[in-house]
């Protein structure tokens, strides 16, 4: 059977090594999730950030004691996060860390 791939009983035996074939890695889904913070009235000058996986957001001021802003985040995976407040660039004060498998449910935090 020279020149042939079939082995006499019909099998076919592969020249190559094939890599086995992964399946796609699938990336969580991301949306825009409203977070809002009360609980904390500020000072002229201070701003509230959300700090999520090494990165700080900012969010604004809405009323009184009530700051919020949208985020994109990815859904449906756990996700630590901490709101701190900053005067010139320095960090004044922050809430514990918080972990939350965050939908597209807004989120309304209480600052403690």
């Amino acid at each position: 059977m020279s020149g042939s791939n079939q082995t006499k009983t019909g099998k076919v035996i592969l020249k190559h090594a094939e890599t086995p074939r992964t399946a796609p890695q699938a990336v969580p889904a991301k949306a825009m999730v409203e977070l809002a913070v009360k609980g904390r009235v500020t000072n002229f000058g201070e701003d509230i950030f959300v700090q999520i996986e090494g990165s700080e957001y900012p969010i604004q001021w809405k009323s009184h004691d009530t700051w919020q802003g949208r985020i994109e985040l990815p859904l449906n995976k756990e996700i630590e996060y901490r709101y701190v407040i900053k005067q010139n660039g320095q960090e004044i004060g922050r809430t514990g860390t918080q972990k939350r498998v965050f939908s597209k449910t807004p989120v309304q935090d209480t600052w403690g």
